[in-house]
């Protein structure tokens, strides 16, 4: 049985929250617990990837001091009405360096699919790899803008990405970051309905999610999951 622990937090600054992340992240420990936080960005702030070298679009209108680094790839997130999830696993007889990281990233997204239909809304996740170019996409968004900007394994609604995330691998484990964002819908509310779902089932079955990820997956291809990481 694997130790968990879940941190429901508040609202702070891009910079504080992706500080903790940070630091959380470099605090791993070989058979630690693994750790689930659940935080939200104050204002419009936006993080991007570590790797992310696009401007933040002029449209956003968001204050430069608004805008962090987070310590996983991926694109630029506004965050406006999001909730955010921090995923820390430490190295351990489960979660090991060989695991088929998309396959992974995908069981994530499964998990928080499941939530999302205990609260009657259907969502599902994108099995396909959607053809990337360097022209704007739809809407006159361009590349590597979160939310207008699937991969494979991303959580659509109605046609629409919700949920997007990245992966990090360090030297003490892996970190998965991910942005929720659901129409309608309080982050604050959606926060503390997640909080309830997690006590109930959720924490089984993002532990059942972890052992089902073998190994054994990485026959299956590599997919198209850009933003993993290596620290």
């Amino acid at each position: 049985m694997e130790r968990w622990v879940l941190l429901i937090e508040g609202e702070s600054s891009p910079q504080g929250q992706m500080d903790r992340d940070r630091e959380m992240f470099a605090l791993l420990r070989k058979e630690g617990p693994n750790i689930v936080r659940v935080y939200r960005i104050s204002g419009r702030g936006v993080t991007l990837g570590r790797t992310h070298r696009t401007a933040v679009p002029e449209d956003w209108q968001v204050n430069p001091d608004c805008v962090a680094v987070r310590p996983t790839g991926g694109g630029a997130v506004l965050h406006d009405g999001d909730l955010c999830f921090s995923i820390f696993l430490p190295w351990s007889r489960t979660v090991s360096r060989s695991r088929h990281w998309p396959s992974f990233y995908e069981s994530i997204h499964q998990i928080l699919a499941d939530f999302l239909q205990s609260l009657g809304l259907f969502s599902e996740i994108l099995r396909t790899c959607p053809e990337k170019s360097g022209r704007m996409t739809e809407g006159g968004h361009r590349p590597g803008l979160c939310f207008h900007d699937p991969v494979r394994g991303d959580l659509m609604m109605e046609g629409r990405k919700i949920l997007g995330g990245a992966l990090a691998i360090g030297r003490n484990g892996v970190l998965y970051q991910g942005s929720l964002f659901v129409p309608g819908l309080d982050p604050v509310i959606l926060s503390s309905l997640f909080e309830k779902w997690y006590c109930a089932e959720g924490r089984v079955a993002l532990e059942k999610a972890l052992v089902e990820t073998s190994p054994a997956l990485a026959r299956r291809g590599h997919g198209c999951l850009e933003a993993v990481d290596t620290i």
